[in-house]
């Protein structure tokens, strides 16, 4: 049974790990090293764990703590690749690996968008690859595209419903869970009044990127 709660101050450190599992892995027969967390932009996600407006849930299960999302927001800072502007927290998610497609990421974000809302926040920022298959997740959750680019060039793409071709290799054959029922969270995003925003993110400078804003 998947349990959600908050992060417990004594579990800081788990962050590290979660934000490495954020990383998409385009060959994971050769990872990228987890010295990539000491470039500034990365570690910017995690250092200093604890301002007021770092907010973080997790997913347990048996006692063990399988999945995060976190958000936090940048002002005269290095920040992260998602960053929109200082009034916009960001939010990052990971999974282990073999928790992955089973609609506990939805659930998380469904989760963290709750209390985003509480707070009185409008909008949040997130980061995601091409190829990442979560690129997908946040499709079917009612992102559009705003933005593509390359390395750290970006343009905007005014259509909401883009025609560029499927590169995360899952396909309609390949969907996880979440795009077969209308989970909690994908209900809660398109029903609340709470605007999301996806913002680019790149790894090394090397990989397609893309940016969404929901409708």
């Amino acid at each position: 049974m998947v349990t959600f709660r908050r992060l417990a101050d004594t579990e800081e450190d788990l962050l590290e790990t979660f934000l490495y599992l954020a990383i998409h892995q385009e060959d994971p027969t050769n990872p990228v090293s987890r010295s990539v967390l000491e470039l500034p932009e990365l570690a910017t996600y995690i250092s200093n764990w604890g301002r007021r407006s770092d907010h973080c849930l997790v997913a347990e299960v048996g006692g063990v703590v399988i999945g995060a999302v976190w958000c936090r927001m940048y002002a005269g800072q290095v920040t992260g690749y998602g960053f929109v502007d200082d009034q916009i927290p960001e939010l990052t998610m990971s999974l282990l690996p073999e928790y992955r497609g089973r609609g506990i990421g939805s659930e998380l974000l469904g989760r963290l968008f709750e209390l985003l809302q509480e707070k009185g926040f409008e909008r949040a920022s997130l980061s995601c690859q091409v190829s990442n298959p979560a690129y997908r997740l946040y499709q079917r959750m009612g992102f559009e595209t705003l933005r593509l680019g390359d390395g750290m060039r970006s343009w905007s793409l005014n259509s909401k419903n883009h025609s560029e071709p499927d590169q995360t290799g899952v396909g309609p054959g390949r969907e996880t869970r979440v795009g077969h029922r209308k989970s909690r969270a994908l209900a809660l995003a398109k029903t609340r009044d709470v605007k999301l925003v996806l913002a680019h993110y790149c790894i090394e400078c090397r990989t397609k990127l893309c940016c969404f804003i929901s409708v």
